[in-house]
């Protein structure tokens, strides 16, 4: 009968975590992303951006972290552009100067949103998108001169 299929395809836990756990899931779609690492010459050309993935120097020692907010400040003499900076352990929140930071990766959106929702995006942007992070790549000029 409907009521006993009703039945077994309901979840054991009657929709409780499971439908919390999918809720965060579809609420954080359009933050997901695939990190691509960057080339020498791309990091020389390109500035930083919020989201990049970075090394970075604190007052003790090198550190990994994602730039989580550029903070832009006056052409008055004051200090310069800043970054805070979300450390990889997720734990310490900190601050560095562009010319301390060192950009490893760059994002990629593994979703678009729209007014309907999040659709995939589709696997020709994010080729384009790792072909332009590496287009400066040197391995990848030589392959083009062969």
């Amino acid at each position: 009968s409907y009521e006993d299929t009703k039945k077994s395809e309901k979840a054991l836990d009657e929709g409780g975590p499971t439908r919390e756990f999918f809720s965060q899931v579809f609420r954080q779609m359009g933050d997901l992303t695939v990190m691509v690492g960057v080339t020498d010459k791309y990091r020389e050309k390109y500035g930083l951006s919020v989201g990049d993935s970075v090394r970075f120097r604190s007052e003790v020692e090198n550190k990994l972290g994602l730039i989580v907010k550029k903070i832009v400040n006056g052409n008055d003499g004051g200090p310069p552009e800043t970054y805070q900076i979300l450390c990889r352990d997720g734990e310490d929140v900190m601050y560095a100067t562009q010319e301390n930071i060192e950009l490893r990766q760059k994002p990629i959106k593994l979703f678009e949103s729209t007014d309907e929702g999040f659709i995939p995006v589709k696997n020709e942007m994010i080729i384009d998108n790792i072909d332009r992070f590496q287009q400066f790549d040197n391995s990848s000029e030589k392959k083009k001169k062969k």
